[in-house]
């Protein structure tokens, strides 16, 4: 057999495989079981190919077998009660929450905007699905107010602090949502903006925000010897996540934060793409029809795809620091429209011209404005500081936005397109790699 670290990619394709032949496998608990058996089996008595099919095929089978025992999907009726647990993004027409009630969960779409923890009596009018088939998805044509909210949520009575210090409703929904994962607040004018410049990812919390809370609490919690200051910063991190509302990018940045700290607690650091792989394969594992979800696919992309592109960007460096820095954040931004333009031109037909232009002006202040905006929950002083770069950012981008041409409709781009880009561009970088690696032991 090949070592471990080779393991973990194969075991995520066999997985990620089952996940997709589910409609046309449908293995019961005890074919899994015989699965099992005759790959443990074949380690014994078998040769390496053989091994290798019965350990592919038993990992079709949990796959396979994890979603169909995962993916009934509730059977809602017109008349429902329902809480609202999550807001979810705003399409021009209508907002999209994430609701439970008593058949399970539920997406609603609506043309008001609902109240987070409220108990609602609702009509229902049910979509067809478009993304996928499990879970139920409504539009609401009328509803009523049952319970208004028990007690505000956490996130409620920090925005409310922000109120309390003075900060402006455009204010408050940035902040809202770069540090509490809330867009319910953000400002439509303002995420226009964004959106122009290629820059919505920065709006919805990712690694960036994740990795800047790591390093954040790496300094606050310097004191503390290991590993109680790893198993500290671990379970503060998967706090700030349920925090934020556990959305796939944010669970990925955590998951992955989270296994690099073991790492380290154990001595045996692990390459980036490994640590990928590993909080993808569980996360699967735990929740098979994340493999369907947008937001998981694009996170993993991007950072595949920066993570990938470190080695050659690090074979042309610039030796000039500023340069350097300018270089690196070109090179990431560009990694990660390589990964995830292709899925966005299936799903949304659009493109952004100006992404490389966004990335450079807005990645580097996201530090100083996520610690402002930390800090002026508890400093009027923080609070003042960080009004005013809010206020200049926002000046900043009505003005660079202003003659900037609307983004690119594409049409015709499909997933069968999407698919070949994908193997040529991972042929590439696999081509890339290989060639550095033979420069560097010639």
């Amino acid at each position: 057999m090949r070592t471990p670290i080779l393991l973990i990619y194969r075991l995520l394709a066999y997985l990620s495989s089952g996940i997709l032949l589910s409609s046309y496998f449908q293995p019961t608990v005890y074919i899994v079981l015989l699965c099992c058996c005759s790959y443990v089996m074949a380690c014994f008595h078998a040769k390496t190919l053989i091994q290798e099919l019965t350990l592919a095929l038993l990992w079709i089978a949990v796959g396979a077998y994890l979603l169909n025992a995962t993916s009934t999907r509730p059977q809602w009726d017109s008349l429902s009660i329902f809480e609202v647990t999550t807001y979810e993004g705003q399409s021009p027409k209508s907002y999209r929450f994430q609701a439970k009630g008593a058949k399970g969960n539920i997406v609603v779409y609506s043309k008001d905007s609902l109240e987070l923890g409220a108990l609602y009596a609702a009509k229902l009018s049910f979509l067809e699905d478009k993304y996928t088939e499990y879970i139920e998805r409504a539009f609401l044509e009328d509803y009523l107010l049952v319970e208004p909210p028990r007690q505000p949520s956490l996130r409620q009575r920090l925005t409310q602090r922000w109120t309390d210090l003075g900060f402006e409703k455009k204010e408050r929904g940035f902040l809202a949502a770069e540090l509490l994962g809330d867009r319910s607040q953000l400002d439509p004018d303002l995420k226009s903006q964004f959106k122009l410049l290629g820059a919505t990812h920065i709006l919805a919390i990712s690694g960036l925000h994740v990795g800047i809370i790591y390093a954040l609490l790496s300094a606050l919690l310097f004191w503390l010897p290991q590993p109680y200051r790893g198993v500290s910063i671990v379970l503060l991190l998967w706090g700030y996540a349920a925090l934020t509302g556990l959305s796939p990018s944010v669970v990925r940045a955590t998951l992955i934060f989270s296994l690099y700290t073991l790492s380290l607690l154990l001595r045996r650091p692990q390459e980036k793409l490994h640590l990928i792989a590993v909080s993808a394969f569980i996360s699967l594992l735990l929740q098979p029809t994340l493999l369907f979800n947008l937001s998981f696919l694009m996170s993993y992309t991007a950072v595949t795809f920066i993570v990938l592109s470190l080695k050659p960007l690090k074979a042309f460096e610039p030796k000039n620091r500023l340069l350097r820095y300018l270089y690196y954040l070109m090179g990431v931004s560009l990694a990660a429209q390589l990964g995830v333009s292709p899925i966005s031109l299936v799903v949304f037909k659009q493109f952004s011209y100006w992404f490389l232009i966004g990335s450079a002006l807005l990645i580097p202040l996201m530090p100083g404005l996520l610690l402002l905006g930390i800090f002026a929950l508890i400093g009027e002083w923080a609070a003042t500081a960080c009004q005013y770069v809010l206020s200049l950012l926002f000046k900043g981008l009505e003005w660079i936005t202003a003659g900037l041409h609307p983004l690119v409709e594409v049409n015709g781009f499909d997933t069968y397109d999407a698919l070949w880009y994908y193997l040529v561009v991972l042929i590439l970088m696999y081509l890339t790699h290989k060639a550095l690696d033979q420069r560097r032991s010639d």
